[in-house]
């Protein structure tokens, strides 16, 4: 399905607004992919203007779409959607779907889009997209560095970072990279394991300058010297900043290597972060001091790390990051709420439960064999802690060896945002559920639990607790207190637990899948209640009865007067003899 040359060439025939077109050796600088086809410089009349074009269809077209660039002479003012090679990024490729038996066609479309594209950003005087995609842009400079990982939030303050370099060179760049940097407090307190893989690299402070407007990137095919990176921090610095930068100047040792780190504001109100690195060829003045040429000036590649960048990007919730949540139980469901939680954006997390993390736990927990020890036994909370600080950088995890009913009795409730249990310890939960509204605390709590066999799973939220419905309800009928809930999708008075070598092997048979679905839908709960939503309310997912009959037990009649898959009732579920929420509501 792809294109020979004389396809390519009728292509550009065929479209009118082409003067002309001929086979072209590009220089290195357009960086264009690999192909077997020429690549064509084409000569465009449209809408009024005439650009000059390259072209490159790549081997992999129709599914790689052509590369289009600009043909300039420098320096060129730059404008959104182009480049610094003058590469126009005329389409948006994710999830697109081209029409792959008429290539033809394709290619043609491609042509029209750049032009549009061209015509649309070089008139806009505003240069918004060209200020929103600055990085992009930066990022097009050619650079003698790998890229480099930044894992520091960007503000309006001046600061010093650590930077760690690659000194062994294991990159095989051409002059000593810096692998990644970090704030200096970030350096000595993380877990997260990007930073304490390069711990034992050499380290070398590096300021951070904050500009407190938008900066235009350089020239097409142009670079900044010296003297143009003393004029943009003179410019675009506040006083302070400016003065905290040549403080700092005098106060550090500098080599023949010096970097800074800037960021400026884009219009969406996010910041740009960008680098460049000095190397002096002769003995020279500090370049804050001085512009002279004696240094040469080498974009840095930045990749922003930063915790609140990375949940933004990864779809987490940024507004959640100053939210502290309890969760008791670590078991299957428990251990994915946590990594559900911690993914989810939450700042803060405190782990509650006294069991260890054995083998017979890994089919269906969050945590797997590399955290059990033969010699040294691992709480569950704190080989947690450990996997969710390793893995997601801005979370706070604070393990606790206690059960429910000891932690309730030393720990004030209400200076979390939301409790989880998961313990499957129904008995601890009622006195949870007890002391949740006999102790005056407003902190919602959220129960969840598994029913067996792949059957279904429920989530209990209890975010009023001075309204009627909570956990006790499910266990009240009209004659008094049932040791079996309402909603449970077992009929009442089977066993289903299973023994494997004796009573001491005992265990609710259900599977990681089904782990991980109630786990979700407690995790939806959560963060309901993290953004406001308040209600009692109880919430199932429903699966297919058929293990469960085929190891000769029965659904019960809640479960088969359900139809849905997903479930959620505010008001079956209560009893009006409630002891513990004082219901009026009547039985159904």
């Amino acid at each position: 399905m792809g294109l020979s040359v004389a396809d390519v060439e009728a292509a550009l025939r065929a479209l009118p607004f082409i003067n002309s077109f001929e086979e072209f050796k590009p220089n290195k600088l357009l960086a264009l992919p690999r192909s077997s086809l020429p690549t064509y410089k084409i000569s465009a009349s449209y809408e009024e203007n005439t650009w000059d074009l390259a072209i490159s269809v790549p081997d992999g077209f129709p599914y790689d779409l052509p590369r289009i660039s600009l043909l300039v002479n420098p320096p060129f003012a730059p404008f959104g959607h182009l480049n610094w090679r003058g590469s126009i990024c005329y389409k948006d490729t994710q999830g697109l779907a081209a029409d792959i038996r008429d290539p033809v066609n394709v290619l043609k479309g491609c042509i029209v889009e750049a032009l549009e594209t061209l015509k649309e950003h070089s008139e806009d005087s505003s240069k918004k997209d060209l200020h929103q995609d600055f990085e992009d842009y930066w990022e097009s400079l050619p650079s003698d560095y790998a890229p480099t990982l930044c894992f520091f939030e960007l503000g309006s303050e001046f600061k010093t970072l650590t930077a760690f370099e690659d000194t062994k060179n294991s990159r095989k760049t051409r002059t000593p990279n810096i692998l990644a940097i970090v704030d200096e407090k970030l350096n000595e307190e993380t877990l997260y394991a990007p930073i304490n893989r390069i711990k034992g690299s050499k380290q070398r402070k590096i300021p951070y300058i904050p500009l407190a407007d938008k900066v235009e990137p350089p020239p097409l095919l142009s670079l900044w010297t010296a003297e143009d990176i003393l004029e943009i921090i003179k410019k675009h610095a506040e006083a302070s900043v400016l003065e905290r930068y040549l403080d700092w100047i005098e106060s550090e040792k500098w080599s023949n290597f010096f970097s800074i780190i800037f960021s400026h504001p884009k219009p969406s109100g996010e910041f740009a972060l960008w680098g460049v690195r000095f190397h002096r060829k002769e003995k020279a003045q500090h370049p804050a001091k001085s512009s002279s040429a004696d240094w040469c000036v080498v974009p840095l590649h930045l990749r922003n790390q930063s915790p609140t960048y990375l949940k933004a990007r990864g779809g987490a919730n940024t507004d959640l990051s100053d939210k502290k949540v309890l969760l008791f139980g670590c078991g299957s469901v428990g251990s994915y709420i946590a990594m559900n939680l911690a993914k989810s954006g939450v700042g803060e997390i405190h782990l509650v439960d006294t069991d260890i993390l054995t083998p017979e736990n890994i089919h269906r927990h969050a945590l797997g064999a590399s955290f059990i020890d033969p010699a040294q036994h691992a709480l569950k909370v704190d080989a947690l802690k450990w996997e969710i600080e390793l893995n997601i950088p801005g979370v706070k995890v604070v393990p606790v060896k206690a059960n429910i009913r000891q932690f309730i009795e030393e720990i004030d409730l209400d200076n979390y945002d939301t409790v989880i249990s998961s313990t499957g310890d129904f008995s601890s939960e009622l006195a949870l559920n007890i002391h949740h509204h006999e102790s005056d605390i407003r902190t919602p709590v959220i129960y969840a639990w598994q029913d067996g066999f792949g059957i279904g799973g429920h989530v209990m939220q209890v975010a009023r607790p001075e309204k009627k419905g909570c956990l006790e309800c499910l266990y009240t009928r009209s004659s008094g207190f049932k040791p079996h809930p309402r909603t449970s999708f077992i009929a009442q008075g089977q066993t289903i637990s299973k023994h494997v070598g004796g009573c001491g092997g005992v265990f609710t048979p259900y599977s990681n899948v089904d782990a991980l679905q109630t786990s979700i839908l407690a995790t939806r709960a959560v963060l309901g209640v993290l953004n406001g939503q308040r209600s009692n309310t109880i919430y199932s997912w429903r699966g297919t009865s058929e293990e469960l009959e085929a190891n000769g037990h029965q659904a019960s009649n809640w479960y088969k007067k359900a139809e849905d898959k997903q479930l959620q009732d505010e008001h079956r579920y209560i009893a009006n003899n409630c002891k513990a929420c004082g219901s009026d509501h009547s039985v159904q």
